[in-house]
């Protein structure tokens, strides 16, 4: 009765798995509601009003799970190690307790399978800060980690074996370079890779080799012709290919990618022994169900969620490559999965390069029949592990010459409406008619320029101090011009991936590391017009640095930007910080870099009422050197701004300018409070991120 129960639901067991991924995602998007009900009213008539029942039951139960789910503010307990990643001067180390996931970094060397015991506080990780800005909460979540320890106490109480620590045992000798390969291509860990192997058209490269796990297939299709060969029974052989991916579990301790191999191998035996008629895509619908039940964070993990996308539409998309011979069938599922793959890869990279489907094409096969067999050949014997990097060394050579000739093109990050609407496109393109396949391609490229044109328009006239932690980063955005003042690490970030690719102006107030960190990789890889610094530094940048001082004014139409400061050269770097007015329709705003006592008498003595601004961005990420209470008069701010980081070493911002800003009633924000602050000209409203 059961079984037949199954086979009358076979080929619709997907309808139920897209109901309850669309419920899941409402935790990251409230538009998925929207969507599941629409879903749900269109399909209804189709499910089996039981299986609905259960599918929105358990749906629900794993939305809750997701909402409510809590972690302790502490732990004293023994742990254990499932993952260490060597940094330059520190270990990054992953732990399991209480069967969550927490991270933390130490000078202590660690190896996977020590028992630590530790007494640590934990923290939660930030969600983005900024516009498109990076998602910790999110990112951790969906490789299962739930916070980050602070360390009290720590030491090594016993080891347990795991084939992941024997891995590391049996590969410890090998060279740096081999180590970097297995960590790259077996586990999908690129941390170790060269800088020239982690370019953005390679990345985007990189990226989509994580999810296919082609050494996982590879090495099972080289038993499973030994074990036929060898005459094994049937039920033998599907026992020891199951054994094979557990193992491959147990090393890439529990990834949900090989997880999801080892259930759509149960699945299809169990699928085959019982004649259950379940098709490829309910089989892969239900291994994805099973995953998403058991760990529903994977809604945040970017590679489970491409990989379930391209799975699903080179399923919708047979049609294209059924029939066609090997290497034909080749080049168009590879470009398939480079179409599906596009908004993950330019949110990943924020470049898009036509090369991604050649390097896919033409290097994942030698990948496969070279790179692979040699890494284990390696493992058998390291005495080859020198003609290993020699083979290795060829094989960059060859990337980066085909590199150094491709074009890639930066592309802003998708929003969630802009990746729903790709879809949707590309879904309905394939649905409507089949006959204008062969359209495809410079159809999707009118879709990709469209979309790229949208994005890269789409800027509206604000101010946006920018959440860079301890340091600093200001982007104005008005009538299609762009300023950005100092250029603190995340400001390039933010810039590509907002779609910020031409510069007008670049100020850097002085040269401290946490105001021109990012200055140089903007000038190298962005259009930058003008750059503009004090008089009195050496930026060590450019020479084409405009130098600017009290007395200078640069007009950009209804746009000035008037130079109070320095007025001189002092012994203190701080004090030559540039100090500045920049007016805009209805809006001013004084930017004083990281200027003390000293500077700030001598600009007082020369200035009055020329001080006076709406927005004031408090020098010097409000320490107790400067913002006299002369000064912060004569500016009279409306609005004040302090760039800080979180629990900052400095103990900033300084707790009398605080205050000094409460008692005068003075609308304040700080970036370590309220996340990237926006500051929209036209109605002179103010958003913030946290």
């Amino acid at each position: 009765m059961i079984r037949s129960k199954i086979i009358s639901l076979s080929n619709t067991y997907h309808y139920y798995f897209i109901l309850f991924f669309l419920v899941l995602l409402a935790k990251r998007n409230s538009i998925f509601i929207f969507l599941a009900s629409i879903y749900l009213i269109y399909m209804f008539n189709k499910m089996d009003k039981k299986i609905l029942l259960i599918t929105i039951f358990l749906s629900l139960l794993s939305l809750s799970f997701l909402c409510f789910k809590k972690i302790p503010s502490s732990i004293d307990s023994k742990v254990l190690v499932t993952r260490v990643e060597k940094k330059e001067n520190y270990y990054q180390v992953e732990i399991y307790h209480n069967l969550l996931k927490y991270t933390f970094t130490t000078n202590q060397e660690i190896m996977i399978g020590d028992i630590l015991d530790i007494e640590a506080t934990t923290t939660k990780f930030k969600k983005a800060t900024s516009k498109k800005g990076f998602n910790a909460y999110e990112f951790y979540l969906g490789n299962n980690i739930h916070g980050r320890l602070k360390i009290i106490r720590i030491s090594k109480a016993n080891h347990l074996y795991t084939p992941r620590g024997l891995f590391e045992k049996l590969t410890f000798n090998l060279s740096y370079q081999t180590k970097s390969y297995f960590h790259a291509f077996f586990f999908g860990e690129k941390g170790m890779l060269t800088d020239s192997l982690l370019e953005n058209n390679k990345r985007e490269f990189f990226s989509l080799l994580g999810i296919s796990l082609i050494h996982i297939y590879g090495i099972k299709k080289i038993f499973s012709k030994l074990f036929f060969y060898l005459d094994l029974k049937n039920s033998t052989q599907r026992k020891l290919l199951l054994l094979i991916d557990v193992f491959f579990v147990l090393m890439l301790n529990f990834s949900f990618l090989a997880m999801r191999i080892i259930i759509n191998t149960i699945l299809t035996t169990i699928n085959k022994k019982r004649y259950l008629n379940l098709s490829n895509l309910d089989i892969k619908s239900l291994s994805f169900l099973v995953l998403l039940a058991f760990n529903s964070y994977l809604i945040y993990n970017q590679g489970f969620l491409l990989s379930l996308i391209i799975i699903f539409m080179l399923d919708l998309t047979t049609d294209i490559y059924h029939g066609d011979s090997f290497l034909i069938k080749e080049i168009k599922v590879n470009t398939l999965i480079f179409l599906f793959g596009i908004p993950f890869i330019v949110n990943f990279t924020n470049s898009l390069s036509p090369f991604t489907i050649f390097l896919i094409i033409l290097i994942k096969p030698i990948i496969k029949y070279s790179i692979y067999p040699l890494l284990f050949i390696t493992i058998l014997f390291p005495v080859v592990d020198n003609l290993a990097i020699k083979y290795f060394n060829l094989f960059e050579e060859v990337l980066n010459y085909l590199s150094f000739y491709s074009p890639s093109f930066l592309v802003p990050s998708f929003e969630t409406f802009t990746i729903l609407a790709y879809y949707a496109i590309l879904i309905g393109f394939f649905l409507i008619n089949k006959r204008f396949l062969k359209l495809m391609y410079p159809i999707m490229g009118s879709i990709i320029i469209i979309f790229s044109t949208f994005l890269l328009d789409n800027k509206e006239n604000k101010i946006t101090f920018l959440d860079v932690g301890q340091g600093d980063a200001t982007i104005i955005s008005y009538n299609n011009k762009t300023i950005v003042i100092d250029a603190y690490y995340g400001c390039y970030q933010y810039l590509i991936k907002n779609g910020f690719y031409k510069i007008d102006l670049l100020i850097l107030t002085h040269s401290d590391i946490d105001h021109i960190k990012d200055a140089n990789t903007i000038i190298n890889n962005l259009e930058v017009k003008n750059i503009v610094g004090n008089p009195y530094d050496d930026y060590g940048l450019t020479d084409k640095i405009i130098k600017k001082k009290e007395g200078d004014s640069i007009d950009f139409s209804d746009l000035k930007i008037i130079f109070y400061g320095p007025v001189m050269e002092y012994k203190e770097r701080n004090n030559n910080s540039l100090v500045f007015r920049v007016i805009l329709p209805g809006v001013s705003i004084l930017f004083p870099g990281d200027m003390e006592d000293e500077a700030e008498k001598d600009i007082l003595s020369r200035q009055n009422e020329n001080l006076k601004s709406d927005i004031y961005k408090i020098t010097h990420h409000g320490s107790s050197t400067s913002n006299m209470d002369l000064f912060m008069g004569l500016v009279k701010p409306e609005i004040v701004i302090i760039s800080v980081g979180s629990n900052n070493r400095y103990n900033l911002p300084n707790q009398e300018i605080i205050r000094y800003l409460r008692q005068k009633n003075i609308r304040f924000y700080r970036t370590d409070h309220h996340g990237s602050i926006e500051y929209y000209i036209k109605d002179k409203r103010v958003f913030t991120y946290m």
